[in-house]
């Protein structure tokens, strides 16, 4: 899917930008690959130049940190691109997938059943052609959005809130991690459900864009809008009530433009308005989990098991918008496992927290 780009890109070089092409050293080497060939050269003679072997101790720089110390520290210094390495598996361990046999796929977490989602019927799905078909005649006015968003949603939410390398840096990685977790959950539902695209259905739908070569339900790019509106309200919300009604305002933004993404999907005709539904409640109870794991509880927590029916033609007109689909988490008595959370998100979670005005130390 690709909607939300972490910071820079991969663990790249760093010395970089600027020497210009060749230097007539590199023949038919890319300018890229010149430049760090020019660069490893001159801190080659650098080196040469100034280092002593007179005195050499390897733990003579104030600038070091003690070694063998996993710290929030050190991890928060690590390159962005490394941060899914160490707390995705995490994130990943508590949860399991049970197919019932039938049309139904539950998620678990901690050994409790969490979510359930029911892929829709062919019957279903036939009938929300017409709607696609509908849908296509917005496809002159939507096709810039469309376009973009297929590939980067990024500059959307950077329009709602300063969102940047510079300003936001661990909410970018924060975000960063939330997608890729997002598309392992994701991704298990449509393997298992194995829905067809509208095309496949009809050679009248004809998209405007290449219909990925996956299934249907639920939708990806929806679930992913989900998570970053659900996720960005909870790092930006005021740690008072002076800013709550700004913040609720800008939150409904935030909705806003999650269902615009997903609409915008159907709209191209890669999707069917079920699909939108079934991502949103697969994404709201995402972030439901995320938070939860970046909670300070350890234990006396419990998820309820929701299920989301795509079967049933009353969870359409119940959950037509973001907003009205509710994944919750309560309180349990005490009998079903502990739910820990992970000291790595925690971490993440509290910096990326920390890098919005209203919650910023004082």
């Amino acid at each position: 899917m690709g909607t939300f780009a972490v910071l820079g890109g991969g663990h790249g070089g760093g010395h970089g930008g600027g020497h210009g092409g060749g230097h007539g050293r590199a023949g038919s080497q890319s300018p890229e690959l010149a430049d760090q060939v020019l660069v490893s050269a001159a801190l080659i003679s650098t080196q040469r130049g100034i280092a002593s072997p007179e005195g050499i101790d390897a733990f003579a720089s104030p600038a070091i940190h003690p070694v063998g110390r996993a710290g929030a520290a050190e991890f928060a210094r690590w390159d962005p691109g490394l941060h899914s390495y160490i707390v995705l598996p995490q994130l990943l361990r508590p949860l399991d997938f049970a197919p019932d046999g039938g049309d139904a796929l539950t998620l678990s977490a901690f050994g409790q059943p969490a979510l359930t989602l029911v892929r829709p019927s062919e019957r279903r799905f036939r009938a929300e052609i017409g709607v696609v078909m509908d849908e296509a005649m917005k496809r002159a006015d939507r096709h810039d959005e469309i376009l973009v968003q297929n590939q980067n949603s990024m500059p959307f939410w950077a329009a709602l809130v300063p969102l940047s390398p510079e300003r936001c840096r661990h909410t970018m990685i924060l975000l960063g991690v939330a997608m890729e977790f997002t598309m392992h959950v994701q991704m298990r539902f449509k393997h298992e459900f194995a829905c067809w695209r509208p095309f496949e259905l009809s050679p009248q739908v004809q998209p405007m864009i290449d219909t990925p070569r996956h299934g249907a339900f639920p939708m990806g790019h929806g679930c992913e809008a989900a998570v970053v509106a659900g996720l960005l309200a909870a790092l930006t919300r005021p740690s008072s009530s002076a800013g709550t009604r700004a913040w609720q305002i800008m939150t409904a933004q935030f909705d806003k433009l999650a269902q615009r993404m997903a609409d915008n999907r159907v709209i191209a005709g890669v999707h069917y308005p079920i699909d939108s539904s079934g991502g949103f409640a697969l994404g709201k109870w995402i972030v439901a989990y995320l938070q939860r794991m970046a909670s300070g509880h350890g234990g006396g927590y419990a998820f309820h098991h929701c299920r989301f029916d795509a079967q049933d033609l009353e969870v359409e007109r119940r959950a037509t918008a973001y907003r009205d689909i509710t994944i919750a988490l309560g309180e349990d008595d005490g009998a079903k496992p502990r739910i820990e959370p992970v000291p790595a998100w925690q971490q993440m979670f509290g910096r990326a927290r920390a890098e919005w005005p209203a919650n910023a130390p004082s």
